[in-house]
């Protein structure tokens, strides 16, 4: 977290969290990176001391095990989270198209539903190479 490329690869690769909570520190985050010019973890916790999100982010930062991140390891990350949101939007469009009657609008929707499983598809592959080196 002490490098401000992650916040970079988080911006292009992710940009956001489904999780208002989530979506909430990755912005704290970026803010303070951007008023800073740099990420330091000590000094953000510092700064964290007066945010809303406090007890959240204390928490996050407990839970994690790996003190330096690599850069397969975010992408990693960022591709699981891709991977979840992509499968429960597949879910919500799966529940749309068994409710909706008009046919171009059925035709849309399962259009959708195919390009998310491609890109779930994706990533499940360079997984599985990854896993075979």
């Amino acid at each position: 977290m002490n490098d401000i490329k992650y916040i970079k690869i988080y911006e292009t690769k992710l940009g956001y969290f489904k999780d208002e909570i989530y979506r909430s520190i990755a912005s704290e985050i970026m803010y303070y990176a951007e008023e800073n010019k740099n990420i330091n973890l000590a000094d953000f916790l510092i700064y964290a001391e007066v945010s809303p999100l406090k007890k959240e982010i204390y928490q996050i930062i407990s839970s994690i095990k790996d003190t330096e991140l690599q850069d397969t390891s975010i992408m990693e990350y960022i591709n699981n989270i891709k991977e979840i949101m992509w499968e429960e939007e597949v879910k919500r469009n799966k529940k749309a198209l068994r409710e909706t009657l008009d046919i171009n609008e059925k035709e849309r929707i399962g259009q959708k539903i195919v390009d998310l499983m491609k890109k779930i598809q994706e990533i499940k592959k360079e997984r599985s190479v990854k896993t075979n080196d």
